[in-house]
C-alpha cells in the first residue's frame, strides 16, 4: 500500500474492493502514514487490524515519531504535520487549543503531549522498518537509495528521502531495468507521487502505479488530489480508492 497521509476512508476502499483478508494476506505498507488528511489516529487504527503488517516508515512518520521519542517535532509540525496532531488531539479531547500558528516563523504549535497518544500507535511508529526485503528478493523502501551502494551501506536520510532512485527509473528505456549493488529483482516505492508526472500520450497526469527500470512507484497521490493504491506485488493487480479530495471535501489535506 502506498502513502496514505492520514486518509482513512480510502485505506478502508481499498482493504475493501481488494478483498484484503486480515487474518491470513500480509500488508507491506510503504509509509508516510502521516500528515495530510485528519484522520491519521483512524489510519493507524485500520492498519494495525492487520494480523500480518510490514510497516515501513516514510520520512512524515519518522517526523512524528521524533516527536513522540523526544517532544520536539523536528519541522515544527510544517508539511502536513499539524493535522497529525489535529488528528490525535481530536481523540484525545484536547480541541480547546490543539494547534496554532506563530506568525512570525509560520511554526505550528500544539498542547498535545505523547501521553495522549495511544501505547499501541506509539509502538506502532516506533516499530516501523526502514526497508524489507522478501524471499524473492525484492526491496520495498519508502524514498529509494543510492543503487551503487549496498542498502545496508545506505543511511536512514536516504532511504527516506532519496528520489534520485526513481529519476534515473524515469530514464530508462522500454525493458531496461536498473541494476542495484544488491542485485534487487524488483523494487516497490513510494514518496514521489505519481501525480507530479504525465503521460507523453495524452499529458494526464498519472493517478496510478508506475513502473519504469524494474521499479514499482505506488504513491498514487492520496496526500493530494490523487488515490489511495494497494497491489497484489506477485499479480501486479492494483485496487485504488475514490480521488481523496472527494472523499475529503471539506479537507486541504497538504494542498494546504
Amino acid at each position: 500500500m502506498g502513502d496514505k497521509h492520514g486518509a482513512a476512508k480510502a485505506i478502508e476502499q481499498c482493504f475493501e474492493r481488494s478483498g484484503f483478508d486480515f487474518e491470513k494476506d500480509t500488508l507491506i505498507d510503504l509509509g508516510d502514514v502521516c500528515d495530510g488528511w485528519l484522520s491519521v489516529k483512524e489510519c493507524v487504527d485500520q492498519l494495525l487490524k492487520c494480523k500480518n503488517l510490514i510497516a515501513i516508515q516514510g520520512n512524515h512518520d519518522w517526523w512524528f515519531d521524533q516527536w513522540l521519542r523526544t517532544g520536539v517535532h523536528p519541522v515544527s509540525w510544517m508539511h502536513g504535520g499539524h493535522t497529525t496532531a489535529e488528528s490525535y488531539a481530536r481523540a484525545a479531547r484536547t480541541e480547546e487549543c490543539p494547534i496554532r500558528v506563530i506568525p512570525s516563523t509560520g511554526a505550528w504549535i500544539t498542547n498535545l503531549s505523547n501521553v495522549d497518544i495511544p501505547k499501541s500507535h506509539q509502538d506502532f511508529f516506533g516499530k516501523q522498518v526502514p526497508y524489507y526485503v522478501d524471499n524473492k528478493h525484492r526491496l520495498f523502501v519508502h524514498g529509494g537509495f543510492n543503487k551503487e551502494l549496498l542498502l545496508v551501506e545506505n543511511d536512514l536520510n536516504e532511504l527516506l528521502w532519496d528520489r534520485r532512485l526513481w529519476k534515473q527509473a524515469m530514464n530508462c528505456i522500454k525493458g531496461e531495468q536498473l541494476v542495484t549493488a544488491d542485485g534487487f529483482s524488483e523494487i516497490f516505492i513510494g514518496h514521489t507521487a505519481t501525480t507530479n508526472f504525465k503521460d507523453r500520450g495524452d499529458l494526464r497526469f498519472f493517478d496510478t502505479p508506475m513502473f519504469r527500470g524494474g521499479i514499482w512507484n505506488v504513491d498514487t497521490g492520496a496526500g493530494f488530489n490523487g488515490k489511495l493504491t494497494i497491489m497484489n506485488v506477485d499479480t501486479k493487480e492494483y485496487f485504488q480508492s475514490d480521488p481523496v479530495q472527494e472523499l475529503y471535501p471539506d479537507e486541504a489535506g497538504r494542498n494546504r
